[in-house]
């Protein structure tokens, strides 16, 4: 029994061991068009064979028939935005890593700026219409009431003079 478990701790070290070696990375992610690159490192000191790709639930698919040791290969897919379960296996061992596909903190920053550009230019727009628009305003006169109190006045006074003339003529 001790040898048992012993030969099936030495063959699951090797294992455990690849399973850390074996890197999946998520290169580029474009959330508007869905576009993904995902790079699988090998950084096994031996070669791997027959390496197949798993994303989520799909199918798995042969991505190279021999991956050399401290080489590189990279699968571009169109995956909608989530967090996905990507599977690699091979003769030799298995890896997975959840890989979240979501826009890139760079890639909202440039968002945000594009918005604030946008918003800048809206309000200088603004701005630009509001001065032409007062500097293109109809000019109204202002009335001035002093003029009617003055000659209302002047029409009273003449008026008050004419019924006393008129009054001593009597």
């Amino acid at each position: 029994m001790k040898k048992i478990i012993l030969l099936l701790i030495l063959t699951l070290i090797p294992l455990v061991i690849a399973q850390g070696n074996l890197d999946i990375s998520l290169v580029e992610y474009n959330s508007e068009t869905n576009y993904a690159r995902i790079q699988i490192s090998n950084n096994l000191e031996q070669d791997i064979h027959n390496v197949k790709f798993q994303l989520g639930e799909f199918p798995e698919t042969i991505i190279a028939p021999t991956l050399k040791s401290g080489a590189a290969t990279t699968r571009v897919l169109n995956v909608p935005a989530g967090i996905y379960k990507i599977t690699i296996t091979s003769d030799e061992t298995t890896a997975s890593k959840e890989i979240p596909f979501q826009s890139s903190f760079k890639e909202k920053i440039e968002e945000y700026e594009k918005e604030q550009i946008e918003k800048k230019r809206t309000v200088q727009i603004e701005k630009v219409i509001e001065q032409e628009l007062e500097k293109n305003k109809p000019i109204v006169e202002k009335k001035s009431y002093k003029n009617y109190i003055i000659a209302v006045t002047i029409i009273l006074i003449i008026a008050i003079i004419a019924y006393i003339l008129i009054k001593r003529k009597r």
